[in-house]
């Protein structure tokens, strides 16, 4: 570990193996495989493997892996419940027939990709309500990926 302090770098560095893993700098910034962080956390990895995972490893039933952000796809993958506070959640949508404003909509099995309103009471290929022109407000939308 080396801390500087002079004119130039007022910086906290952080080496192993002879190469700067972090840092902190003097604005407070923390870069983790970065040597200049422009933000408040920076991590950056070039070796192909998942940035960020976070784990359980206490014992009992609720172990494992509780975060992560897939490095391939950006796909973020979480152990819990999220909240969200107020967020708009309707999304852009294509539909294979009409709807309007508060019909139920589900997955068309028909057309991939596509929503049509819901045939019937208790349908598990509904996916939320038509809220305005092309949207709908969804439902456990990592569900119905898993499905499709």
């Amino acid at each position: 570990m080396q801390v500087e302090e002079n004119a130039n770098e007022d910086k906290i560095r952080f080496d192993t193996a002879g190469s700067e893993r972090m840092i902190i700098d003097d604005a407070g910034n923390v870069g983790i495989g970065e040597t200049a962080p422009a933000a408040k956390l920076v991590v950056r990895s070039t070796t192909g493997t998942n940035i960020i995972e976070a784990y359980n490893d206490g014992t009992g039933a609720a172990t494992g892996i509780v975060f992560r952000v897939e490095r391939a796809t950006g796909d973020v993958f979480a152990d819990g419940s999220f909240n969200g506070g107020g967020a708009d959640v309707a999304e852009y949508i294509n539909t294979s027939e009409t709807v309007e404003p508060g019909d139920v909509i589900e997955i068309d099995p028909n057309n991939p990709g596509q929503f049509r309103k819901a045939r019937g009471a208790m349908s598990p290929r509904v996916a939320g309500i038509k809220h305005q022109a092309r949207c709908c407000a969804w439902r456990q939308f990592h569900s119905w990926k898993k499905r499709r």
